[in-house]
């Protein structure tokens, strides 16, 4: 198994722009009358409703 010296900075990476994502969805379902609690336990999904059935 090969080690990756850059996982550290690439799982820190990945953590802020999931945290950009949720903190911008949540925007966007205030801006549209939802509570902010709502916007922080329903994160977006990552694929399309018509994948999902």
């Amino acid at each position: 198994m090969e080690t990756n010296d850059d996982a550290p900075q690439l799982a820190r990476s990945a953590a802020a722009v999931f945290a950009r994502r949720r903190e911008a969805f949540a925007a966007l379902l205030l801006r549209h009358g939802l509570p902010e609690e709502r916007g922080k336990i329903c994160p977006p999904s990552s694929s399309p409703r018509s994948k999902a059935r």
